[in-house]
Parts: C-alpha cells; structure tokens; sequence
C-alpha cells in the first residue's frame, strides 16, 4: 500500500496516489472482488483461448470491460511446459486472496490524516464504486477541506477505474502531474 510505504520514507516520496482503496481497517473484502476471485478460482487453466475466459466472467455478470481485462492476465504455456500446452493465470490466486486480506488488515487513516507528513496525498474514488460507505466519504472530504489529501470522483468509473474509465483516470494523472511542485518546493 502506498500510503505505508509513504508513511516509512516520506523523505523519499513526494507524492502519493490512492486509486479507489478504503484506507480503513477492518472491511471485509468487498463483494465484487470477492465474485471475482470465486470465478476465477473456478476457472479449470490451462485453456485453449482467452474468449473461454471472457465467456466465463460474462456469464457470471461481469462487464465485458472487465472480462477483456482479466484475459491479459492469462499467459501462453507451450506444451513441452505443461500437458498440452495453453493459457494459464501469471498470478497465484491464493497469494492475491491473502494480499487482499492483508490489505483490509491496515487502517491508513491515521497516515491520511497525519498534518506533518510533507507527502501530497491524492485519492481517486470511483464514482460507481461499492468500496466507501458514507461515513469514508465524509472522512475524505473533511480531510479535503483540511488540505491534507486531495479528494476527487471519476466519473463513470467502479472500483476498477482503469478499466471503467481510462480516459478520465488519464486526464485526473496529468492533472496531477500538472501541479507537483518542482525541485525548488
């Protein structure tokens, strides 16, 4: 999580960007990730071709978006690697699941929060997305109108604002870039 990495070397970071992650401890692992994951776990790899996989995750209801996005997570093993050969998952599954368990374990509020970091923190929040309940929106938006993170909602866009909408993510990152203060700040 980049806000922890941020808060063991503020020195060494200037910037920090949050892309739709609660900051809070103690969330269970919101429903979509959690379909997801299930999906994908019941997903026999290796398979002849990523269209099986789009296949899969559409008829579970995923957007096509999405579904897109997961088969370029598939890589090609060639035969003489595996029986048959064919496209298995670059991630372990089980390491993902445990990282995601590890993440909601953290409660970065207190680091948002923090007036004497001299990191810029930015968080993105997808406007369609399940993540924040109502009272970690209030949470943001006090800590934007105290100047200590820059609070913004894309539009358009759930948790996976790459994917939802790339467009608008690209135009949030430029203006962002836009404002970092020079060598001299």
């Amino acid at each position: 999580m980049a806000i922890c990495w941020a808060a063991r070397a503020p020195e060494r970071l200037r910037e920090a960007w949050i892309l739709d992650s609660p900051p809070g401890a103690g969330a269970t692992l919101p429903g979509q990730i959690t379909r997801l994951i299930d999906v994908l776990w019941s997903i026999q790899t290796p398979v002849a071709a990523r269209a099986e996989v789009a296949d899969m995750l559409l008829a579970a209801g995923f957007p096509r978006s999405i579904a897109g996005w997961m088969t370029t997570n598939l890589k090609r093993v060639p035969a003489s690697e595996l029986q048959g050969g064919g496209l298995v998952w670059r991630f372990d599954l089980d390491v993902i699941a445990e990282l995601l368990a590890d993440y909601f374990r953290v409660d970065a509020w207190p680091m948002l929060a923090d007036p004497s970091w001299r990191v810029r923190r930015r968080l993105l929040r997808g406007a369609l997305s399940d993540r924040f309940d109502a009272q970690a929106v209030a949470r943001l938006d006090a800590l934007d109108s105290d100047g200590l993170v820059h609070h913004a909602v894309l539009a358009d866009a759930g948790h996976w604002v790459h994917v939802d909408n790339p467009t608008g993510l690209l135009a949030w990152m430029a203006t962002a870039c836009k404002e970092l203060p020079g060598d001299d700040a």
